[in-house]
């Protein structure tokens, strides 16, 4: 594959990932409402070692959940408004964990690509990029491999979690809406409100972005196994109203026990079967 597009050493940057995520579920954490319920239920895991992943913030989910079993998010994606969380991300980035941000490079803005300079000579091991489109043009493939559709930064992460080759991927708050319109009813603690910049309401926002994310998610996903050979990693949905249709949609007890089956090594009853398929 050809990764001379994105940051040099791209392929090293991509078997660092698969070290750290090696033999882990990692769990994506987006605000939607539902993420309530691994607030209220996050001390069951916590004997696991799972691989926490977010977009575009970290510091609020660690806080109000990760915290309560001392974890802290491993994997942080920020691509569309990296100037404003610049000063989060570099905290994030300076610690002394195995960590990833993930981003992509023309959406620095902020005094001429400053913001940029400071991830690259800080932080450069930590950075894996990729480059997004706003057309469907047949990618990823072998001459841009990360190359990916821009219809939401969660399709995103979990292409890249895909890459990545853990056990599974496990959403939590990706409820796309759910059934309901009530914006104050849409997101954990409030997160994520404002109005779209196009003018469209969260709840408009988010049917929308679904849409697109149901329409060409599944066909993009079987890109990347084929092209990273990444197997049939399962990719699972703890919410049980989530609009997103391409995944198994799991209730809260069925992901925990998922979780707990395979980390306590007993995993392979025909119940997780099933969930996994």
């Amino acid at each position: 594959m050809n990764f001379s597009h994105y940051l040099p050493a791209t392929p090293k940057r991509i078997k660092r990932l698969r070290k750290i995520c090696k033999g882990k579920i990692i769990a994506i954490m987006t605000p939607g409402a539902s993420l309530y319920g691994l607030q209220e239920r996050i001390e069951e895991l916590k004997d696991y070692d799972i691989l926490y992943a977010s977009l575009n913030k970290n510091v609020i989910y660690e806080k109000y959940i990760l915290s309560n079993i001392n974890r802290n998010i491993k994997i942080l994606m920020n691509s569309a408004n990296p100037d404003f969380r610049i000063q989060e991300i570099m905290d994030f980035l300076e610690r002394d964990d195995d960590n990833v941000f993930i981003s992509e490079r023309r959406n620095y803005i902020e005094k001429s690509g400053d913001n940029l300079l400071k991830l690259y000579n800080n932080y450069d091991e930590k950075l894996l990029f990729f480059t997004s489109i706003n057309t469907w043009n047949e990618r990823p493939n072998a001459e841009y491999p990360l190359h990916f559709l821009a219809q939401n930064s969660l399709s995103i992460l979990i292409l890249v979690a895909l890459i990545a080759i853990p056990e599974a991927i496990v959403l939590f708050g990706a409820d796309g809406g759910g059934d309901t319109k009530e914006t104050s009813k849409l997101y954990w603690m409030n997160d994520s409100m404002e109005v779209h910049p196009d003018g469209l309401l969260p709840w408009q926002s988010l049917k929308r972005d679904i849409a697109w994310f149901n329409y060409y998610t599944t066909d993009i996903i079987e890109r990347v196994r084929n092209l990273f050979e990444t197997g049939d990693v399962p990719i699972l949905n703890c919410s049980e109203k989530s609009l997103i249709d391409v995944f198994p949609k799991l209730s809260y007890d069925e992901t925990i026990k998922y979780i707990k089956e395979y980390y306590d090594g007993t995993f392979g009853s025909n119940d997780s079967k099933q969930h996994s398929e």
